[in-house]
């Protein structure tokens, strides 16, 4: 993986300047490569210069492969009891690691710190499979949902640990918060979780299937999917975004991002709905 510095002084080559990071020890494809970010098996430090990897040893091992120094190596179990465990590395920071999964020699899955000074692994929270992950722009915090028994789910952030029905979205605010879309009693309540606690939790009253919640230009914007096609919808307030939203379009919206200044607005949509 390389570092490319495109600052180029007057009067030097036009080339940009690489530095080396980290050297993968498998060839990996692009496909490869996205696979293990979206399923969190890699994960880069926010200024881009700490890399982790999960890195399969055998069929009952796995071991997390790392550019920091002083840190040790640590290996994990990818199966336990018979069931699978995936490892999945939580945040990477110049001297430390948080690693979801069960390290060797260890009899209970949950959020392990790998930090400098530290000869091996530390448990921060105990908590079965993680389904979910959501990194916050600002604060140096994950989200994680994650099942302590099979008929309870939570979230651990670091605002606190409470407990949830089903989480229809989430996303990452720029104020260090995570806003929320929850199905309470066949009723969808969004809210916002943040230093303060539970902030703006209204019911949204909608019958088309919600997709996703976002929170851009200080307005909260609605993907739902319709019989006819797909829209977006500014909740609760007139529409004041700087930027036009599209009526409706046909096919099926599948996910939102908001930028990290929340100016702008990216969406992707499945035109094709026979596919």
């Amino acid at each position: 993986m390389n570092n490319l510095q495109p600052r180029v002084p007057e009067g030097s080559s036009s080339r940009g300047i690489h530095q080396k990071l980290f050297a993968l020890t498998e060839s990996f494809s692009s496909l490869g490569l996205s696979e293990l970010i979206a399923q969190h098996r890699m994960l880069v430090s926010r200024d881009g210069r700490c890399v982790a990897v999960v890195k399969r040893i055998d069929e009952k091992n796995e071991r997390i492969e790392h550019n920091i120094p002083y840190l040790l190596f640590p290996r994990f179990c990818s199966v336990h009891k018979d069931a699978v465990v995936k490892t999945r590395i939580l945040s990477v920071e110049a001297n430390r690691l948080l690693i979801w999964g069960l390290p060797q020699g260890k009899d209970v899955c949950g959020v392990y710190e790998l930090a400098r000074g530290q000869v091996r692994v530390k448990l921060v929270h105990a908590c079965g499979p993680i389904h979910e992950i959501c990194l916050s722009p600002k604060e140096k915090c994950t989200l994680e949902f994650g099942e302590t028994k099979p008929d309870e789910r939570r979230v651990w952030t670091r605002h606190g640990v409470f407990a949830v029905d089903e989480i229809v979205s989430s996303m990452p605010v720029s104020d260090g918060s995570f806003l929320f879309l929850e199905r309470l009693n066949d009723t969808l309540y969004r809210y916002r979780v943040g230093e303060k606690g539970f902030i703006d939790w209204f019911p949204v009253l909608t019958k088309e299937r919600v997709i996703s919640l976002a929170y851009v230009q200080n307005q909260y914007v609605l993907a739902v999917r319709t019989r006819a096609g797909s829209e977006l919808r500014v909740l609760d307030s007139p529409n004041t975004l700087s930027f036009q939203l599209p009526l409706q379009w046909k096919g099926d919206i599948e996910h939102l991002w908001v930028s990290p200044t929340e100016r702008s607005l990216a969406w992707c949509v499945k035109t094709d709905r026979s596919n």
